[in-house]
């Protein structure tokens, strides 16, 4: 019975000695971490003055004549083009990464020959109203 009660208190002192010892490492864990460095606000406001100087309505103007300049139909050499313009010009804006990336989708292209249009049909199934077939 001695033996036995000498084997308890062996492993209650040895679990209270862990409890201690973790409790100790995480107080001095806590305690010991380094403070935080706040960051300044002046270099975004640096990036927000330098962006808004640049939005001007003549700038908006520009880009949106360059951009529509030639017709470019989703696939095409022109609409390929039209994208490494915007690359281009990105890349002199300074942002870091402009990348192109090629996707293979499916793609329905307007058919000179049996143009699509859009209609609006009266109750007897007659034509009353239809969409140019052209632009």
């Amino acid at each position: 019975v001695e033996r036995r009660a000498a084997s308890g208190r062996f492993w209650v002192g040895v679990l209270g000695a862990a409890a201690g010892l973790f409790l100790l490492g995480f107080l001095i864990g806590w305690f010991s971490k380094p403070t935080e460095n706040k960051t300044s606000v002046s270099p975004h406001e640096e990036m927000k003055a330098a962006f808004m100087a640049e939005m001007k309505a003549e700038n908006i103007k520009q880009f949106l004549y360059n951009f529509t300049q030639l017709p470019h139909l989703a696939g095409t050499k022109e609409n390929l083009h039209l994208a490494q313009q915007v690359q281009a010009e990105w890349k002199e804006f300074g942002l870091d990464s402009v990348q192109l990336v090629h996707y293979d989708v499916l793609l329905s292209y307007p058919d000179d020959t049996k143009p699509n249009y859009i209609s609006i049909i009266d109750e007897h199934g007659n034509e009353i109203f239809n969409t140019s077939l052209s632009e």
